[in-house]
């Protein structure tokens, strides 16, 4: 669980499942402190945030390239925070870094899923970045030009649930 010397805090919230409540809920040397529950203050019911995880990515999408492209520079230069954007191309989302250039692109699933929702991003940033190994699974590229190894962006997107509003003039 963690290597804490003096104090470890857990917080248990409603909903969620985090396995280690429960096996402490009732041990001797657990404090227990009941928060009320408040609401978050100018936070708006209509805002949500999907994560888009490995299942949600075109693995391959940046191993389609040579080494040598520019692609693999731009996805090595992205940092924890960065915002980027999303945007259709043919039959594709891309994911865009902040100058505009395709650095990845979503999931055949992942197209469907989002596709009718784009309007509603309010903002979308990286969370971390996954490297993938050509020897993970089938190289795409035949010849064999394609990098040995690949960077691949976890996205955080923050979306509204319902489209905006048309403003009526």
């Amino acid at each position: 669980m963690t290597r804490a010397m003096k104090s470890l805090s857990l917080c248990h919230i409603q909903g969620s499942g985090n396995p280690h409540i429960k096996d402490l809920m009732d041990h001797p040397f657990v404090c227990r402190t009941k928060a009320p529950q408040e609401p978050i203050r100018g936070f708006s019911e209509d805002l949500t945030v999907t994560v888009l995880g490995m299942e949600d990515l075109f693995i391959s999408f940046p191993a389609r390239f040579p080494a040598s492209h520019p692609i693999h520079d731009r996805l090595a230069g992205v940092r924890t925070g960065d915002r980027v954007s999303l945007a259709p191309s043919g039959p594709y989302i891309h994911i865009l870094d902040s100058d505009g250039n395709p650095m990845a692109a979503l999931s055949k699933n992942a197209v469907q899923n989002l596709q009718s929702r784009l309007d509603r991003i309010v903002s979308a940033r990286v969370l971390g970045m996954v490297v993938r190994y050509a020897n993970d699974g089938e190289n795409p590229v035949e010849n064999g030009a394609g990098p040995e190894e690949w960077l691949l962006p976890i996205v955080e997107i923050l979306h509204r649930k319902t489209p905006k509003a048309l403003a009526i003039e």
